[in-house]
């Protein structure tokens, strides 16, 4: 605590030295961290499911390209695929809800209605869709996501007892959804049940239209089930040649199918930063130096009072962690402004944008970056205390 409060007072006698020192480090650790939390979110938090290391996306592969999945080969897939727990399928949809103000459109998914428990989330009021419900005249039902019953209904705990006008149909609220949960898309926030019908071409086993995914069962790998995927896809081929005849089908963990050529992005851009990072921390470890040559009197005079090489090595690492601590604390709302920043240009290929926000592991990080920093600018000025010479500093002073 005396080496904080001295070095307080020798930062205070110098503050163009301390705020260029703590606003140069600030940059480096604002940019560093407001970088980290992204990949934080994106790449290292898991995703806010059930075990969403089982869960696999599936595709339709032809000469080489990836594509939807029809209806029928999604049963077949259902029905021979002996790896998985469960599989489900979902498209893509809108709807307009009407309610007193007018109708408003808002995003939404049709889906199996095993979907949810495929996925691995609860509902937070209410209950999933039955067995049943995606049958003609049984699905008149309807999820909604947790943000649209803040915004549109202010939380009413009533609303999964009542109905809902969509596309000038009633559906029975059944239950809501946790506002984590963002699939299939980031804007989904009503979902009803998949019913397959000849609107769409349910019957046509060329008519290429669902997304599907997949829960692995408990220790079955992503490397079976493909091997198991592709004997059902060359068992599909000889018996449907026409439609089937050149198609495979093509496994990926879901949250890498999410992140894609992201993660390489970010990582190629967290390098960079870091880069600046260490730039920053060498400068100031420079400006550390210089005034460790300036101070040679002043080291000097503390040894000759009794000082040990030490105390004043602490003395350097002292002020180093006051330097990095300020740095640390301007960086850390820097960080947060650049990330709102970000958040506000709304970025399309960024996945899982709503979850990217400051937690633990950021806190963390800052407090490692204050650390490494401390040291590195601390080393070179704490080196040549600890190598200074009493006689040779006092007589060179005089």
């Amino acid at each position: 605590m005396q080496d904080l409060r001295y070095g307080l007072r020798t930062l205070r006698k110098s503050p163009g030295f301390t705020i260029v020192a703590v606003l140069t480090l600030a940059l480096g650790i604002g940019a560093n961290t407001a970088i980290f939390t992204v990949f934080n979110a994106v790449i290292l938090r898991p995703l806010p499911l059930l075990e969403p290391d089982r869960i696999v996306r599936m595709w339709h592969t032809s000469q080489g390209g990836i594509g939807s999945v029809s209806y029928l080969n999604f049963e077949d897939w259902q029905a021979q695929g002996t790896l998985f727990s469960g599989m489900a399928a979902y498209l893509g949809g809108s709807f307009n809800l009407t309610r007193k103000g007018g109708p408003e459109r808002i995003p939404g998914a049709f889906v199996s209605v095993n979907y949810l428990d495929v996925m691995g989330m609860k509902p937070l009021l209410g209950r999933a869709f039955l067995a049943g419900e995606d049958k003609p005249g049984n699905n008149r039902v309807a999820l909604i996501g947790e943000g649209l019953w803040n915004s549109l209904f202010d939380r009413d705990p009533e609303l999964i007892h009542k109905t809902i006008s969509l596309n000038e149909e009633a559906y029975a609220v059944v239950g809501i959804v946790h506002a984590n949960f963002h699939f299939p898309d980031i804007n989904t926030q009503i979902w009803v049940p998949l019913v397959p019908d000849d609107s769409w071409g349910a019957w046509n086993r060329g008519n290429n239209t669902l997304q599907v995914v997949g829960r692995l069962k408990p220790s079955v790998t992503v490397d079976q089930a493909r091997a198991q995927m592709d004997s059902i896809a060359i068992r599909l081929a000889k018996l449907y040649p026409d439609p089937d005849g050149d198609q495979g089908v093509r496994l990926t963990p879901l949250q890498e199918s999410m992140v894609g050529d992201v993660r390489a992005e970010l990582v190629v851009l967290l390098s960079a930063v870091g880069f600046l990072f260490l730039v920053a921390g060498v400068n100031i470890a420079n400006l550390f130096l210089t005034r460790a040559a300036v101070r040679q009197r002043e080291f000097a005079l503390r040894r000759a009072l009794g000082a040990r090489r030490w105390g004043l090595v602490r003395q350097f690492l002292a002020e180093g962690f006051l330097i990095s601590g300020l740095g640390g604390a301007v960086g850390w709302m820097l960080a947060i402004w650049i990330v709102q920043g970000l958040l506000a240009l709304n970025p399309e290929p960024l996945p899982r944008r709503p979850e990217i926000r400051t937690d633990a592991h950021v806190l963390f990080f800052v407090l490692l970056a204050v650390l490494v920093s401390s040291l590195i600018i601390s080393a070179a000025g704490a080196l040549k205390a600890f190598r200074s010479d009493v006689q040779e500093s006092l007589t060179r002073c005089k």
